[in-house]
């Protein structure tokens, strides 16, 4: 296997695992073999469930995470795990949870009789309640949350994109029958919804608000390398970096590529701060799938500009200007969620042999 250094505007280097194929891409340059390093990944706690949303850290405080097929949320704090909300309904779970000045909020489902309705919960610092919704909202789930302060919620579900300001809930977006949105908000409040829109004209979309969701611009990322003719965005695998939309991206690659067609390539999409409406979309990282990628589903950075982006068997980290491929063998961990937090980087992923999910950190 030769293992291959890449250079890019936002990389200086990155690591790649070629899989014995010695490739060199348009734009970017090849440098010499380097081998994966070693992982730095120390587990923290154990959690009773087989599937969590991501793990948030509050500020000078706990990290919280919820089960996605129970209505249970914990508390994580000196490695002792602890429920401290637990819904009342049979089948209900948290599809992802977040935290802002202390506040803690976990979104989702919960059945009622043969229909599904939107699930959320609250934290205040003091006492958790459940969240009620205006009838619009109908028969859906919530997948996605943001917050920006206290009193200022971006929620996401599979009818549209909402906003919780104050008790008072308005939809923002929708822009037909789509996929799941998915929303992540800037430090300054620049605000970035994914879709993928079928119909006549079907992809990814990218809408950016700076003004709370009062009006959108929209735009298509297009994959600056010739040898790939776009992609598919992981919806859970999106974030910000300072003022820039970071997203992984599942490659599809060019029938006129020096690659091998039925490759699977995973990489990194990442937005500049131009204005909403003229943004330029650059492949940062990419690389074929392989012993060290798989099934890429998170990512996160850092403000100072360290990353990590995770998946099944999958770890890998930015940090000097290098994408690095860990090896996490004989460890084989299912990463879920990754979530950049005050102290360092978190992680949740599925341990098949004990049918529980271990909660991860990394400085």
């Amino acid at each position: 296997m030769a293992e291959k250094r890449f250079l890019s505007r936002w990389a200086t280097r990155a690591v790649v695992a070629a899989g014995g194929v010695a490739v060199l891409f348009a734009g970017l340059k090849c440098g010499e073999p380097m081998a994966p390093e070693g992982h730095r990944w120390e587990e923290v706690a154990i959690i009773p469930s087989e599937e969590t949303t991501k793990a948030v850290e509050s500020l000078n405080g706990p990290v919280w995470c919820a089960d996605a097929n129970y209505p249970a949320v914990y508390r994580i704090s000196n490695g002792v795990v602890e429920v401290v909300f637990k819904g009342a309904y049979p089948e209900a779970g948290f599809y992802d949870i977040a935290s802002a000045d202390g506040y803690v909020w976990a979104v989702g489902y919960k059945k009622i009789v043969s229909y599904y309705e939107p699930y959320a919960v609250k934290f205040d610092g003091q006492k958790w309640e459940e969240i009620s919704f205006p009838k619009s909202f109908g028969e859906t789930y919530l997948n996605s949350i943001s917050g920006v302060n206290f009193d200022f919620w971006w929620v996401v579900g599979e009818r549209g994109v909402y906003t919780y300001d104050r008790g008072v809930w308005e939809k923002r977006l929708h822009a037909g029958l789509l996929s799941d949105y998915y929303v992540t908000v800037s430090p300054r409040g620049r605000t970035f919804a994914y879709c993928e829109v079928g119909g006549s004209s079907p992809g990814a979309v990218i809408y950016i608000s700076d003004n709370g969701g009062v009006s959108w611009s929209s735009e298509r990322p297009k994959i600056n390398n010739k040898n790939f003719t776009g992609g598919e965005l992981p919806g859970a695998a999106l974030c910000t970096w300072g003022e820039r939309f970071c997203a992984a991206v599942i490659l599809n690659p060019a029938s006129s590529a020096k690659v091998p067609e039925r490759a699977t390539y995973y990489g990194v999409l990442i937005r500049d701060e131009a204005p909403p409406g003229d943004g330029s979309y650059e492949l940062a990282f990419f690389a074929p799938e392989g012993p060290y990628v798989s099934y890429v589903r998170a990512l996160a950075f850092r403000p100072e500009g360290r990353a990590y982006l995770v998946g099944k068997e999958t770890s890998i980290r930015y940090e000097d200007g290098v994408w690095v491929l860990e090896v996490l063998a004989p460890w084989r961990p299912e990463f879920f969620h990754v979530t950049a937090g005050f102290s360092g980087f978190w992680a949740t992923a599925y341990l098949p042999n004990q049918h529980s999910v271990g909660l991860y950190k990394a400085y």
